[in-house]
């Protein structure tokens, strides 16, 4: 583990590339069915089942409270230093494993509520984990260099730590106290949000727009098409290509207003075209499949009934996003009332399943 700095931090690093390197491939092809299985990874070799990622994510979670037994100790000997390292580091390596897992299982279809919950389930937990073991580097900073040092002289299982613990050290000045490490920490979770809805965003919703070229060809604007296309030696095919995918990437923006519901009530109301995906087989379930159309529908922001709350999903909710309960529409409304009086009356909304 030497040279690969706090466990914590570089568990982030690596789940943030796991993130980003994912992005631009399943961005390319929406169904992973139509990929020849040669080039789709096999996340059996990291678990054989969702169950059994399951039983090691719950018994990663059960370990961290044991994090707390070392607070405190980590100067009383060399051998109890080593402990608290070894066992800080199995658990960051087991949280990197079940995180990938549920990261990689996400990004085969972003449009899967099942894995979008497995990954946030991990990046909670990666958040706890963070927290837990937070009161570490300001208590090996309290040892101090010359005994730090003389731990690692003493016991052979700080010598694969030495470097981790001297950047601890060389990082004092920047290094805050317990309780603020751990309210850092406690706060990775929501830091991940804007990251998390753009790749659902870019990788489900985002529909990807066409161009034509100089030459006559009508090319695609997804990940790899915008990469591709964005080079290419024509300055105003490069114009229409930049044009065309980040005009796309705004459609969204605005496209509710404060307006009336059918004539009836204060709501939301659609002022712009959107996508919208159609259930072509009537099986009432959500298929994200095929090309979206675009249009003005009517889709609004409102409520189900007026004085009590809704049981059941209704022909008022064809398309329209819907509160089930009048008194959670009106707290909305206040908000968006409020908002209006200092933004403007028109809003870019986003759905987050949880």
């Amino acid at each position: 583990m030497s040279g690969i700095g706090h466990p914590t931090r570089t568990v982030a690093v690596s789940l943030s590339l796991v993130v980003a390197l994912t992005l631009a491939s399943t961005a390319q092809q929406r169904d992973r069915s139509q990929i020849d299985e040669k080039y789709t990874w096999n996340l059996s070799e990291i678990y054989p089942s969702d169950a059994a990622w399951r039983q090691a994510k719950d018994r990663l979670a059960a370990s961290l409270p044991g994090l707390e037994a070392y607070k405190g100790t980590l100067g009383q000997s060399p051998s109890r230093l080593a402990d608290a390292l070894d066992e800080l580091y199995g658990l960051a390596k087991e949280l990197s494993r079940t995180f990938v897992y549920a990261s990689m299982m996400s990004d085969q279809d972003t449009r899967v509520a099942e894995y979008q919950g497995m990954k946030q389930e991990m990046l909670q937990l990666a958040s706890n984990f963070s927290a837990a073991a937070a009161f570490l580097e300001p208590e090996i900073l309290a040892v101090g260099q010359t005994k730090v040092d003389e731990f690692v002289a003493a016991e052979p299982r700080l010598a694969v730590h030495h470097q981790y613990l001297d950047d601890i050290l060389r990082r004092r000045d920047h290094t805050l106290s317990d309780a603020e490490e751990r309210l850092l920490a406690s706060a990775g979770l929501v830091a991940s949000a804007p990251s998390t809805i753009f790749n659902i965003f870019a990788n489900a919703d985002f529909p990807y727009p066409e161009v034509t070229l100089g030459d006559g060809k009508t090319v695609r604007l997804d990940a790899a098409g915008f990469g591709f296309y964005r080079t290419v030696p024509n300055r105003a095919d490069r114009e229409k290509v930049m044009s065309a995918f980040f005009g796309a990437l705004g459609q969204y923006r605005g496209a509710f207003e404060l307006g009336m519901h059918k004539g009836q009530y204060r709501a939301l109301v659609q002022r712009k075209p959107v996508a919208v995906y159609r259930d072509a087989n009537r099986d009432d379930r959500l298929d994200l499949t095929g090309d979206p159309e675009w249009g003005m529908y009517g889709i609004n922001i409102h409520r189900a009934s007026a004085t009590k709350t809704s049981e059941e999903v209704d022909k008022w909710s064809a398309g329209c996003q819907v509160f089930q309960d009048p008194k959670h529409f009106d707290d909305f409304m206040r908000l968006v009332e409020n908002a209006a009086q200092v933004w403007g009356p028109r809003f870019t909304y986003t759905l987050l399943e949880g």
